[in-house]
């Protein structure tokens, strides 16, 4: 059965709080429960187990039994805390293969500790059917095609207005009329599609 609570037991809650803040980087809230001092942990939500901090004479410190393992984004930069500190981890930072990094830590209260790290995984390079597929969207395909008859029509009327009036048209002006427009196109296109890619980044 999945954890749903846990609390970790101390003798100063004011204390504790400073250290799982400044060190370990979680903050808490402080309450009472039944008559006890607790200070709550955020509700990280995603079927992931809340906690709090727990003061009371039911509540005993220790490093046995139960080690409750507590994620956090960097595991160096809490043990780099703790360094400054003067206090060494129970345990080093160590693979824990595709669950991540862990460590042990002692706590300001005297509680054996764990420290979780997730491995992010990493984003997947963009594909040419990403990029085909945010190309035709309605995002960008129809400011695109009005940027190409917009512009392309304005460079149309310098390079070759003279020679349509004049009916001096040749079949490669005609191609690079073509042209004319499509660069506009695929400017406009590839601008478009590259600021959704760091906007979605």
């Amino acid at each position: 059965m999945p954890a749903s609570y846990f609390e970790i037991p101390v003798v100063d809650l004011d204390r504790a709080r400073r250290f799982y803040a400044d060190v370990v980087g979680i903050p808490s809230e402080e309450s009472a429960v039944d008559g006890y001092r607790m200070a709550l942990f955020p509700d990280v939500g995603g079927g992931r187990a809340n906690g709090a901090l727990a003061q009371g004479d039911v509540y005993q410190p220790g490093k046995s039994g139960a080690l409750v393992y507590l994620a956090v984004e960097s595991i160096d930069d809490v043990l780099a805390r703790l360094a400054l500190n003067g206090v060494e981890p129970l345990l080093p930072k160590q693979p824990a293969d595709e669950h991540g990094f862990i460590a042990e830590i002692e706590d300001s209260e005297g509680n054996r500790v764990g420290l979780h790290q997730r491995v992010t995984a990493p984003r997947a390079a963009p594909t040419d059917t990403d990029f085909l597929s945010l190309a035709v969207s309605p995002q960008v395909l129809p400011r695109s095609l009005k940027v190409a008859v917009v512009v392309g029509t304005l460079l149309f009327a310098i390079n070759y207005g003279d020679r349509l009036l004049s009916g001096a048209l040749v079949m490669t002006d005609i191609l690079k009329i073509g042209l004319t427009y499509l660069v506009p196109y695929g400017v406009a296109t590839w601008s478009a599609v590259s600021a959704l890619r760091e906007r979605e980044a």
